[in-house]
């Protein structure tokens, strides 16, 4: 952080809005600092939109999990130079799977908080995480360079953004209005961020369930002599199903497991 407020500084070329820095301690203790800022700080009226940088570990790099407001996502998707993340991990937040809470609940207006907003964070290596392993010498080389150009470019777009609608009272009230539409995304190997809205998402994810339900009736009548019933068809899609997403399950808890024995047992 201290990096980037430096090259916006020494920048000839700075952001379309005032950019402000926080660095808030006490996360740990229910989030303390950040509530205290949103609720007692008068710069906190100031804010448009921020972005907040989490870590659950040094591995990896940081990539997009949670958002508010679905123009910030798109703004991110649109400049950020090497973008990560996919909705599913805030689909897993929002169902309250993950026990911990981040900086971004004492903000976002999805939650405590009163503005939109990303959330960020490195997710690898959570076995170091809080331990004389969670050194800086573990984060691969180059990450700190990548994350620095994508919040470059992810702070001036949001900034590009917010400045276009001060003109206008209604953009920035839609802008700024708590909403709890979100807008759906996913990165293809940190170069490109597909995002498309929920009414979209409705659309193109609908499509392929009706056509797999549809599966063991078409079958049927294409082939009635070696084709299983349409029940029977069905039944057999529902199990292979089931065995596929307790598969899911498994690849996903048995890792975590091994790392919560492994850092319990160090």
């Amino acid at each position: 952080m201290l990096e980037l407020a430096s090259n916006f500084v020494a920048s000839t070329k700075l952001p379309t809005t005032p950019v402000m820095f926080l660095f808030s301690g006490a996360e740990e203790p229910l989030c303390q600092s950040a509530a205290a800022f949103m609720s007692s700080s008068p710069w906190a009226k100031r804010v448009g939109v921020f972005i907040n940088l989490e870590s659950i570990g040094p591995g990896g790099s940081p990539i997009v999990f949670q958002h508010a407001g679905a123009w910030t996502i798109k703004a991110f998707a649109e400049r950020a130079p090497h973008p990560r993340g996919v909705i599913a991990a805030q689909d897993i937040f929002d169902a309250g799977l993950v026990l911990g809470d981040t900086d971004y609940r004492q903000l976002s207006y999805r939650h405590r908080g009163g503005l939109p907003g990303i959330d960020m964070a490195y997710l690898l290596g959570g076995a170091a995480y809080h331990t004389d392993r969670d050194i800086l010498s573990a984060i691969r080389p180059g990450v700190l360079q990548e994350t620095g150009e994508t919040l470059t470019a992810a702070i001036k777009s949001l900034a590009d953004t917010l400045a276009a609608g001060y003109g206008s009272k209604p953009t920035m009230q839609a802008l700024l209005q708590p909403t709890d539409h979100k807008r759906l995304f996913v990165s293809f190997g940190a170069r490109y961020m597909l995002t498309y809205s929920t009414a979209t998402a409705n659309l193109l994810h609908n499509v392929p369930v009706i056509m797999a339900l549809a599966a063991p009736t078409t079958l049927n009548l294409l082939h009635p002599h070696t084709a299983l019933a349409p029940l029977q068809g069905l039944r057999v899609m529902v199990a292979a199903s089931g065995v596929g997403l307790v598969t899911l399950l498994s690849v996903l808890a048995v890792p975590a497991l091994l790392g919560a024995f492994r850092a319990w047992a160090s």
